[in-house]
């Protein structure tokens, strides 16, 4: 018999708020929840509460997430202007995207436990942090 748990904490998911002059990452939200309007405030609540201000521009794709009522409600709360990236395939060389494969490459991939480590280098992966054990 499988665990309760098992089937709500399948998947991590990771929300970025970055300054997309300096790139530099201003706040961030992990969650076992699938993205919505929630990770979105909590991401804003976390930029707030680490900088003491909010951003003046928001720019983000059309995905349903960022189409929220009370999503919109609190950009307008916070004077916050939201602007859409042009809907379509996503642009290999963008900020966004090279962000997920930086944050894919450096980050996630070495985690401990990472299945990914196996594939690419068995030879160098000692036996006490084997994943697929």
């Amino acid at each position: 018999m499988h665990s309760k748990l098992s089937t709500i904490v399948s998947t991590v998911w990771l929300t970025l708020l970055t300054d997309a002059h300096t790139r530099k990452v201003l706040a961030y939200y992990l969650s076992f929840d699938s993205p919505s309007y929630r990770s979105c405030m909590m991401v804003i609540r976390d930029c707030v509460r680490r900088h003491h201000r909010v951003p003046q521009i928001l720019v983000s794709d059309q995905g349903s997430d960022f189409m929220s009522t009370y999503f919109e409600t609190l950009l307008a709360m916070l004077g916050i202007t939201k602007r859409e990236r042009r809907a379509g395939k996503a642009r290999a060389g963008s900020v966004c995207e090279r962000i997920f494969n930086t944050s894919q490459s450096q980050f996630v991939k070495i985690l401990l436990g990472s299945t990914d480590l196996v594939e690419k280098h068995f030879r160098s992966i000692s036996p006490e942090v084997d994943p697929t054990r």
